[in-house]
């Protein structure tokens, strides 16, 4: 078994299946689940986190969740010798609609792999089914899935750990805050946005949007983190009390509650599919309270990595400008469906300190698929867009309003 594992991985991070190129980090369990975290000897850097479980036919699942949050499945048997290559697979949830990838075979012909479709519904379909089944030429299986949604979440935590870990992170220790690996970096981190006194309580302002229909409101944990109260309003309503529900320091998030049940189109609806760089983005929320609109203002951009700071996949690097405001607040496509969560932007002094020269436009969202995994941890419902048609920027505004909220904090 752990040979099989081994070799898994080094097929699907594209290795030579020899252990000197894998380190084990660390293992655990996770609902009856084995488990563990490899790094790359090449690069020294964590690869990934990967669970497994076998069965009474000899077959082995795996499920393994990559630094960048990517996923795949990989399925392995003593008892099998398949020629090394591509052929069909069919797969079922449930006895539900069946579903056809093309897999890999590995050269050894007792594994084979697949990444996972980038999107949501095959997530809650690995997540929340009791059986999955799958059909090839060497016979059918079926495989019942006790603790997968437990076990996903967990693997994506694992993530979160390791990564937070690459970038100094003591992610054991609750509010534990991040410290960099070099000067330069350590100088140039994303400002989180409002400033404000580390260890006191505070008064500030921040942004957040509305998620599902019991009054859940996705935000920055550092938005909320020192409040006293929390009031929550949308353009032209009357605030109401929040409270802190749920937060995850590790990743800058944080789930309130209001006492109120917005109707369909007032709740934020998630992207399935990931960003490319490139790709036209924008942000509303109320940054500069006092300064600029109290209606919610808009700016379009463009992601310009797909990585942070340091490499922190996590995050994505925008060009849409930030001000102190826009903390926690919807990173929106082109179809007006929530892309990330806004977390703030580059210290600009300091990184001209460090580099020499004053950035511009450098500002950071998360990713939507951490919000989601945050969401999924802690059962809180949300929703996700179907693709849609383009909208121009004034519809995607009016769109957002109806789901962003301005966040007040007072100490």
């Amino acid at each position: 078994m752990a040979r099989l594992i081994i070799g898994l991985l080094a097929f699907l991070l594209g290795w030579k299946a020899t252990v000197a190129e894998l380190v084990k980090l660390h293992d655990f369990e996770v609902a009856g689940w084995e488990a563990a975290a490899y790094s790359d000897t090449a690069t020294g850097k964590f690869a990934n986190c990967m669970a497994w479980g076998s069965y009474k036919s000899n077959v082995n699942l795996h499920t393994i969740v990559y630094r960048d949050y990517r996923w795949g499945l990989g399925f392995s048997s003593d008892n099998w010798r398949m020629p090394k290559g591509v052929f069909r697979l069919a797969y079922r949830f449930d006895y539900g609609q069946w579903f056809t990838t093309d897999v890999w075979a590995h050269e050894e012909g007792r594994l084979f792999y697949w990444n996972v479709a980038d999107d949501a519904a095959h997530v809650r379909l690995f997540r929340r089914s009791r059986i999955m089944d799958i059909s090839m030429p060497q016979g059918e299986y079926s495989f019942r899935l006790d603790g997968t949604s437990r076990m996903l979440t967990t693997l994506a935590q694992c993530v979160d750990v390791n990564l937070a870990a690459e970038n100094g992170v003591v992610a054991e220790t609750p509010g534990a805050k991040p410290k960099a690996n070099n000067k330069a970096a350590a100088k140039a981190k994303p400002a989180k946005a409002p400033e404000a006194t580390e260890n006191k309580p505070r008064d500030s302002t921040g942004t957040g949007f509305i998620v599902s229909e019991k009054g859940h409101v996705l935000t920055n944990h550092h938005v909320v983190e020192k409040c006293g109260t929390i009031t929550v309003s949308r353009t032209g309503d009357i605030a109401q009390p929040a409270t802190v529900l749920r937060k995850d320091v590790i990743n800058d998030l944080a789930v309130i509650k209001i006492d109120s049940s917005p109707a369909p189109d007032e709740i934020a609806r998630f992207r399935a599919r990931s960003l490319r760089a490139g790709e036209t983005i924008a942000t509303y929320g109320f940054p500069l309270t006092g300064m600029l609109s109290a209606s919610g203002n808009i700016v379009s951009g463009n992601v310009s990595s797909l990585a942070g700071v340091a490499d922190d996949v996590r995050l994505l690097q925008i060009s849409a400008p930030v001000q102190p405001g826009n903390s926690g607040g919807p990173l929106l496509d082109m179809q007006g469906a929530v892309a990330g969560i806004v977390s703030g932007k580059l210290n600009d002094l300091a990184a001209a300190e460090a580099s020499g020269s004053l950035p511009q436009n450098v500002n950071f969202s998360i990713k939507a698929n951490v919000g989601m995994n945050f969401l999924d941890a802690h059962s809180i419902p949300y929703e996700t867009s179907i693709d849609a048609a383009v909208l121009d920027l004034p519809a995607i505004a009016d769109k957002a309003k109806k789901f962003t909220v301005f966040i007040a904090c007072k100490g």
